[in-house]
Parts: structure tokens; sequence; C-alpha cells
């Protein structure tokens, strides 16, 4: 079992997503609009960049019914980050291009309807939770916490993608590659489903690291009760590595890795209590090169 350590609680609640470039975490959480910029220690360097225009209700419920629902937040060739909603509503199809993730302000808002309305048709109880660029697709995961309940590794080319977000255009069935179903299992508290995804630093073959947790419910949109988290790596053709489980009472909704010199990797992760007056934790975790290739 492996073993997070919490070092800070972020001025959000509800993180859903992280990256970190150079000594920079970005953050996005799924019940605001809001890019949150820390150093390593969680400490805000900056204040929160609004990503899109809409001004949301206090009440939690209310929150809930129209929030975006920023689930994703990948690193782009470059400087860029491309943060996207869940499509779990048709509320929740839009995406935001940042060119430089230094430059909030230059922030663009991109129709992903078009996209999500296909990937509807191809799978059930549509729930995206995890983006992240390799080699020449962007991977999207389908967490299978709705009623049908299908873990799913999504390719989208992106070259296409790329050219959309810099035209300004929406994101079309045209960038769609294939859909590959990935079986995570369980664990006593219950099916496992994807929460987010990040590229294995260095990798020939183009891996995945990514975090899932499991939840009961069996719905896309209400929260169930937290039934334990875990760590995993996936191929670039959705083949199980290997899967982890994650000590503590933390759902794990998004992760950050980096390389060690020694082989391992460093990483960031963020927590959502499901509660909108609890900040989001920032926990850290190290596996070593043995851990990266069988697990722990």
């Amino acid at each position: 079992m492996l073993i997070p350590t919490p070092i800070a609680r972020l001025a959000c609640a509800a993180a859903s997503a992280i990256v970190r470039r150079g000594d920079t975490l970005y953050v996005v959480a799924d019940d605001c609009t809001r890019l949150h910029v820390t150093d390593l220690g969680g400490r805000p360097t900056r204040p929160a960049h609004p990503l899109l225009p809409d001004e949301l209700p206090k009440g939690a419920r209310a929150r809930k019914a129209v929030k975006p629902d920023l689930e994703m937040l990948a690193a782009l060739p470059g400087t860029g980050l491309l943060a996207l909603g869940s499509g779990s509503t048709p509320r929740r199809d839009r995406a935001v291009f940042l060119p430089d993730a230094a430059a909030p302000h230059r922030a663009a808002v991109i129709d992903a309807g078009p996209l999500y309305a296909d990937l509807r048709a191809r799978l059930p109880a549509l729930n995206l939770e995890g983006a992240a660029c390799v080699g020449a697709h962007l991977c999207l995961l389908q967490r299978g916490n709705g009623a049908d309940g299908i873990n799913a590794l999504i390719r989208l080319d992106l070259a296409r993608i790329l050219r959309a977000l810099e035209t300004g255009e929406p994101l079309r069935p045209e960038v769609f590659v294939d859909i590959r179903a990935v079986d995570l299992g369980a664990l006593p508290g219950g099916p496992l489903g994807f929460t987010d995804a990040a590229p294995l630093p260095g990798d020939p073959d183009g891996d995945l690291l990514f975090s899932a947790v499991a939840e009961g419910g069996g719905s896309t949109y209400e929260d169930g009760a937290f039934g334990g988290a875990a760590l995993g790596r996936l191929s670039a053709t959705g083949q199980l590595r290997w899967l982890a489980p994650l000590s503590g009472p933390w759902k794990i909704e998004g992760l950050t890795p980096s390389a060690r010199a020694d082989g391992g990797v460093d990483l960031f992760l963020v927590a959502d209590a499901d509660d909108p007056d609890v900040p989001a934790p920032l926990l850290t975790l190290t596996l070593d090169a043995a851990q990266l290739h069988r697990g722990a």
C-alpha cells in the first residue's frame, strides 16, 4: 500500500486536477471557474484567475447544477494548458485553452460540445476525469462510476486538437481515434473509477500514471460514499500494468509526476472532500524505480 503525505491546504475546495511546471503548481477545482497557482509548498503565488465568465451561486445544490465541472487539466506541448469539463451533463461541455500557463489572461473558451456528443453516443454515462498528452494523442480517461460502470481510455488526435485550439474552433468528432475499456477491479469500498492521469516522465512507451477512487452511489452526478483510492500505471493502449491502493482518507482527484535522478518519480496529489467548506489537501508521494515497474 502506498502512503501519501499531506503537506498543505489549498485556497480552494474540490480540487480536481493538477499540473506541475518547474517550481509551480497549477490547480483547477470542479466547483469553481478559476485557475489556482501555487509554489511547491501549496502557497499561492498569484491571485486565482477566472477561466470562465460564469457566476456560480453560493448554495451547494444550486452550484452543483450549473457548475462547468472542470475535472481535467492537461499540460500541452510547449507552455500551454488545457482545462476540460467532465461532459457528465451538457452544461459541462466546455474547455479552456491557455496558450501560456504563465499568462492565464490569454485563456480562450473552447466549445467541446460536438466532440462530447459523439463520445456520449459511444459510451454510456459520459464522465471524463483525466487528460494527458502522450505522443500523438490527447488521452482522456472515462470514469466508470455511472450505472453502466465502464472505465475507458479515449485517444484523440493531438495535432487536430492543437489546430482547433489555436483557431478557437469547437472540438469535433473528427479528432476521435479510439476507445479502450479498462477493468480496474474494486477495493473493499466499491468499484474503482478513474479520477486523473498524467504522462509517466521519460517513459519511451508513453505510459500513464493514473489515480482512481472507489465511490458508492452509481451516479456520475451525485457524490457517493468514499471507499478508498488507488494509484496505477496504464499503457498507451489501455493495458493495466499495475494498481496499488493508497492509504488514508483522501479522495484523490488529481496527480502530477516529475522525474527523479534515481529513476523514480515525485508526485503531487490533490483531493476533494466533497464539502465546499473544506479546503483541498495537497499531498506528496515518491515512487522509486522498482515501484514504477511493479507497483507496491
